[in-house]
């Protein structure tokens, strides 16, 4: 295969395709983790959502000044055709909010957050600073106007755009270019710097503002232009997404697909968890301090910052050769690094002091979780 350097467009090669620039500098050109919605380690439904949170990995919904509604967020095989993806990220509302445009500050929204050192190459804060393209496919049961921001938390700014619905549940792949922050910076730290919102409902509160250019954030700037609040307040209303990509430059490439065993490491740096395949067996051994109390030190992929780390109660198991002795509470100790950590697993009785057993969980519905979310 022959290449060719294009000094406007990157590298061509002589099947027709193209590197582009802003992608050779990087290892990665896509600066959205799992954007093709593959990696959902919670599960893949979410039923009775309020307040919202994660399911697909990287991608949370979040309602501000909810009254009524009450949706689920799962991941589903439902996909353009043709395209290469097998996972979309689906929100449906199962109760409607009553009314967005009375609350001043409600808002509905799909969000990514993103740590500012993966960001530095962008060079805010410069005259330098880099454009960025968003592209994604979306597909809704309802028609119209919505909104989509990038948010510098560092430096409180905001710039957003918008997008239209053509045709109800018709998938459509939309573009859209921000320009680089000349003004506000990202800390190089592994904090949120940047976060992505898609709007599915805002009040006209949070959209009265023109923010198409970098400016300084007020509550009236955040969801401009958005023109449709049906999602939200249509009971059994769908908006869903995949193929997310943001990358440098003013124009969008093809997707970019990682390898799915690096595409879960990257997922695992925020969040982890053992147990939801049968019996997981924690690596070394349980020593025992007395007949009702072990202790453990468990490792786990690195994290962001020290995770937090939920067990419960009753979800692990002490194996004593022929007897399964189930925990009845579980302390995690204070020493919480990015890597490891140490479990006090106490029981009813039938431990020996001294010896030294095997730990598992012994529940798929509520297994280890190890949390460092921005």
């Amino acid at each position: 295969m022959s290449i060719e350097l294009n000094g406007s467009t990157g590298i061509d090669f002589n099947d027709g395709s193209n590197q582009s620039t802003a992608a050779t500098p990087y290892a990665r050109k896509n600066l959205i983790i799992n954007g093709d919605m593959r990696i959902a380690q919670r599960g893949t439904s979410t039923s009775g959502q309020t307040t919202g949170g994660y399911t697909v990995d990287r991608f949370r919904t979040a309602f501000s000044g909810r009254d009524q509604a009450v949706w689920t967020d799962s991941q589903t095989t439902d996909v353009p055709s043709g395209e290469g993806f097998s996972n979309s990220f689906k929100v449906e509302m199962t109760t409607a909010e009553t009314s967005m445009d009375t609350g001043t500050t409600e808002y509905f929204t799909v969000e990514h957050r993103m740590e500012g050192q993966h960001f530095q190459h962008l060079s805010y804060g410069t005259a330098s600073a880099k454009k960025l393209t968003l592209s994604f496919w979306v597909k809704s049961s309802v028609t119209g106007t919505l909104a989509v921001s990038l948010y510098n938390v560092d430096s409180t700014r905001v710039i957003g755009s918008t997008y239209t619905i053509n045709a109800t549940n018709t998938w459509e792949k939309k573009t859209i270019t921000f320009d680089g922050d000349t003004v506000g910076t990202l800390d190089n730290d592994n904090n949120q710097s940047l976060g992505l919102r898609w709007f599915l409902g805002a009040a006209n509160g949070v959209t009265s503002a023109d923010n198409t250019t970098w400016q300084s954030y007020v509550t009236t700037n955040f969801a401009y232009g958005h023109a449709t609040n049906a999602i939200p307040e249509t009971s059994g209303a769908t908006w869903q997404i995949t193929g997310v990509q943001l990358e440098v430059g003013d124009s969008a490439s093809d997707f970019e697909f990682v390898p799915y065993d690096m595409e879960l490491a990257r997922c695992q740096r925020y969040y982890e968890n053992f147990g939801t395949e049968d019996d997981h067996y924690f690596t070394g051994a349980v020593a025992c301090s007395s007949s009702t109390r072990c202790r453990i030190g468990i490792t786990y992929n690195q994290k962001r910052t020290a995770p937090t780390i939920t067990v419960g109660n009753t979800d692990l198991t002490v194996f004593t050769g022929a007897t399964n002795i189930t925990s009845t509470a579980v302390v995690v100790g204070s020493a919480v690094t990015t890597k490891s950590a140490f479990l006090q697993i106490d029981v009813a009785s039938g431990l020996t002091s001294g010896q030294s057993e095997l730990l598992k969980t012994n529940n798929t519905s509520n297994p280890v979780q190890i949390d460092a979310e921005l």
